[in-house]
Parts: structure tokens; C-alpha cells; sequence
């Protein structure tokens, strides 16, 4: 008896253990409804690891920005979402795509994760939280970022949202990628218009002799 309630004290305790790391992965933001109430992206200037300013315009100038809001260099699973989005590039470049990644981390740490993953976007530092806060993705428990992905129209409307339930919870890169607006369509070239040709009078025979 004494051996079946140590065993089922055991089992409970074991299933308590396992449930914490899924508790724990768990998020939420401090607005929850921040996000949904979005319709045009809040405008922003953040500073790329290279120490230079990046407006939200430059990058929806020739499409469409996608912004991935991760939590920090230091996780694992942020660094395995922007080597899968990287590994994608030249597929988001020719949807008409720019992406960036944007987190709380320093200059420094954005510069060494760049370098060390070898991305060929810019990551942007937002170590106040402002640009993560306004677009509600902001950890309600602590200072970083909720993993988040927005694509943004070149007239700064939101078309697509992924706000992560969990630490580890990522959007299928190869759907945020299907999520892209197609390029709007160029007009076909214009013909030029036809010349009026003047036509000569033909010359009358000449009276024979």
C-alpha cells in the first residue's frame, strides 16, 4: 500500500517536471490585443549592427518589408529562424521582399549574430523596446521581444501577422515566403502610333503624239 502511493506520488511529480519546460516556453505580450488592432504599420528609424539608421521606408521602398521581431541572440531558437529565413534570401529578393530582424539585443550582439550566421539582411537594435512595444509584440515578463513576424506593404498596411504563442513557436518560413503580395503588374509598353503616310498622286499618263 505504502509502495503503491509512493509510486503514485512519483508519477505525479514526474509529470510535473515534464509539463514545466512546455509552461515555461509559454509567452504572452503585454497588449494582447495590440497586434490585432494593427492595420498600418507604425513608422520607425532603428539602427542596423553596422551603426547606421534604417526607416521603415527603406526598407518597403522596393516592395515589401518583412519584419521578424526575435528575442535575443542568446536564443537558440531565433538563431535557427533567421538561418532558415537567410538560407531563403534570393527567393524573398525576388518576391520584391526585404527582410530584417529586429530585437532588443546591442549593436554589438546584432553585429556578432550577423557575422556568425552570415546573414545577408540587417538586424536592427531596439534595446528600449519602442518599435517592439508598438507593434505589440513586447514580452509581457520580460524585456524582449515576443517572436513575431509582419509583412508591410510599401503604403505601410500590415498584410500578414505571426505573433508566436511560445519561445519556441516559429511560422513555416516557406509560408511567410507564399504570404509575400505578388508584384503589382507592369502596364504593357505603349506602341507608338502609327505615322499618317502622305500618299503621292500618281502621275497621269502623257498624251501620245
Amino acid at each position: 500500500m505504502i509502495l503503491s502511493r509512493r509510486s503514485s506520488v512519483a508519477t505525479i511529480a514526474f509529470s510535473l517536471l515534464l509539463s514545466l519546460p512546455l509552461t515555461a516556453c509559454r509567452v504572452r505580450t503585454r497588449d494582447p490585443g495590440a497586434t490585432k488592432r494593427l492595420t498600418q504599420a507604425p513608422d520607425f528609424t532603428l539602427t542596423d549592427e553596422s551603426e547606421l539608421p534604417v526607416k521603415l521606408a527603406d526598407l518597403t521602398g522596393s516592395g515589401h518589408a518583412v519584419l521578424v521581431f526575435y528575442r535575443g541572440h542568446f536564443c537558440p531558437w531565433c538563431r535557427s529562424q533567421l538561418s532558415k529565413l537567410n538560407a531563403m534570401f534570393a527567393r524573398f529578393k525576388a518576391a520584391g521582399a526585404r527582410l530584417a530582424g529586429i530585437s532588443a539585443d546591442s549593436l554589438a550582439h546584432c553585429a556578432q549574430l550577423r557575422k556568425k550566421l552570415s546573414l545577408r539582411f540587417p538586424l536592427l537594435s531596439d534595446p528600449k523596446l519602442e518599435v517592439i512595444k508598438s507593434y505589440g509584440v513586447a514580452q509581457k515578463d520580460q524585456d524582449v521581444a515576443v517572436p513575431s513576424i509582419f509583412i508591410v506593404s510599401r503604403n505601410g498596411q500590415i498584410v500578414y501577422r505571426y505573433v508566436g504563442e511560445s519561445i519556441s513557436d516559429r511560422p513555416d518560413p516557406e509560408k511567410v515566403l507564399a504570404a509575400v503580395p505578388p508584384p503589382p503588374k507592369k502596364p504593357p509598353p505603349k506602341l507608338p502610333e502609327p505615322k499618317d503616310e502622305k500618299t503621292e498622286p500618281a502621275d497621269e499618263p502623257a498624251d501620245e503624239p
